[in-house]
């Protein structure tokens, strides 16, 4: 799906405008291809980059005016609109979750700067107080510390990014302490883990 999905982008804004019945010839079994020039391609690949659209950020009018652009390369494109009441488009409904400035993390009385000393993958509504802090043992009602140790990451045949790769990580230890009673776990990065950090801040991870 994502392979077709950028042949698809590719063909939208690297192509000449053709209109409908006009046929281009196929090439490596892949048809229209041909009709995609290498200046055209970089062309509106720096165009829908570029500073104009200010990063396309979804919900914004920012990502409208990308979303406009791109129809309008369809229509070039002589393709039908097949979305909404007939147009390039289909609306829908996007949840946002944003970290705020009253949004903290405190271990043991100590603040953890969020993006810079601690990391919230997946930022969910959570308020644990009074529990007991410590490395894995009685874990019932305890937030647990513990290393991050990624299984895949001893596999020589295994390459994961570092983002992937604290993914992992949570997904393999996280739920078997929660399962366990765990009234929290706080996962300690390494060095693979923390390489993939540092475009959220400009602090060191």
């Amino acid at each position: 799906m994502r392979r077709v999905l950028l042949a698809m982008v590719l063909g939208l804004i690297g192509c000449s405008g053709q209109g409908p019945g006009q046929v281009t010839p196929a090439v490596d079994g892949f048809p229209g291809l041909g009709a995609i020039r290498q200046s055209e391609l970089e062309r509106d690949l720096y165009a829908l980059a570029g500073d104009g659209f200010r990063g396309r950020e979804a919900g914004t009018l920012d990502e409208l005016r990308a979303s406009v652009w791109l129809a309008e390369r369809a229509r070039a494109a002589g393709l039908e609109p097949a979305g909404e009441d007939q147009t390039y488009f289909q609306f829908f409904s996007i949840r946002r979750t944003r970290t705020t400035e009253s949004s903290k993390l405190v271990v043991d009385g100590t603040e953890l700067r969020l993006g810079v000393d601690a990391i919230i993958l997946v930022p969910t509504p959570a308020h644990v107080e009074g529990a007991p802090v410590g490395p894995i043992g009685e874990i019932t009602g305890r937030i647990v510390v513990t290393d991050l140790a990624v299984k895949a990451a001893i596999d020589p045949n295994v390459s994961l990014r570092p983002v992937r790769y604290a993914y992992a990580g949570i997904q393999e230890q996280a739920p078997p302490l929660i399962g366990r009673g765990a009234a929290a776990v706080i996962l300690i990065g390494d060095a693979t883990a923390d390489s993939g950090w540092a475009f959220v801040s400009a602090g060191q991870i």
